[in-house]
C-alpha cells in the first residue's frame, strides 16, 4: 500500500497548538495591539517630518538674518546708537523741570517792575526749586524793585522766596553807575498741566 501526502488538505486547528492560541480573543488583542502600535510609528514618523521641517525653516531664516547682518554692519552700531539716545531721552524726560513755563512766570513777573531788571542767571531743577540773579543799574531802580519783590503780584508766583545775597559793583570810572545784583533763592508753586 502506498501512502500518499496530501499537501492540499486542511489541518484541524488542534493539531497546531501556536494557531489555536492566537485564534480566540487572545489573538484579537494582539492584532489591536498591533494596529495601535503601528499607528503610533505612523505618528511619531509624521512628528519627525514636521520637526524636521520647521528646524530646517528656523535654519534657513537665520541664515537669511545673518546674511543681513554682514550687509548692513553699520546698521547695528547706528541702532545700539539710537537706542542709547532713546534711553537718554527718557531719562531726561524722568528728570525734566520742565522749565520753560516756570521761566516764563518768572520773566512775566519781572517785567512789571519799575525799570525792568535784567535777569543774569536762572536754575530751576525738577522740584520747582530754583535760583536766580537780577541785576539793575541804579539805586532808586533798586528800592523799587525790592518793594515790588515784596508784592503779593510778584510773591504769588512763589511757594517760598529768599533774598540769600546782596551785591554791589562799582564800576572803573567815578561817573559810572553803580550796579546792584541780588540772589534769590525759593520754590515756585506747582502750575497744573492744562496751563501749560
Amino acid at each position: 500500500m502506498k501512502k500518499r501526502i496530501n499537501l492540499f488538505k486542511v489541518h484541524p486547528i488542534q493539531e497546531i497548538p501556536i494557531l489555536k492560541f492566537f485564534s480566540g480573543r487572545v489573538g484579537l488583542i494582539f492584532n489591536l495591539v498591533g494596529v495601535i502600535c503601528f499607528l503610533v510609528f505612523l505618528f511619531f514618523i509624521y512628528l519627525n517630518i514636521r520637526l524636521n521641517a520647521d528646524i530646517s525653516a528656523s535654519i534657513a531664516a537665520r541664515q537669511e538674518y545673518l546674511q543681513f547682518l554682514l550687509k548692513n554692519d553699520g546698521l547695528e552700531v547706528k541702532l545700539q546708537y539710537f537706542k542709547s539716545k532713546q534711553n537718554q531721552l527718557n531719562t531726561y524726560a524722568k528728570d525734566d523741570a520742565r522749565f520753560l513755563p516756570y521761566y516764563n512766570i518768572l520773566v512775566e513777573a519781572l517785567e512789571y517792575a519799575t525799570n525792568s531788571p535784567s535777569l543774569d542767571s536762572v536754575v530751576i531743577d525738577k522740584d520747582r526749586n530754583t535760583n536766580f540773579v537780577v541785576k539793575l543799574n541804579d539805586f532808586d531802580s533798586a528800592i523799587s524793585f525790592l518793594k515790588y519783590v515784596e508784592s503779593p503780584i510778584f510773591l504769588g508766583s512763589f511757594s517760598s522766596l529768599n533774598l540769600v545775597d546782596f551785591n554791589l559793583f562799582e564800576g572803573e570810572d567815578v561817573k559810572a553807575n553803580k550796579n546792584y545784583q541780588f540772589t534769590f533763592q525759593g520754590a515756585f508753586n506747582e502750575i497744573s498741566n492744562n496751563t501749560l
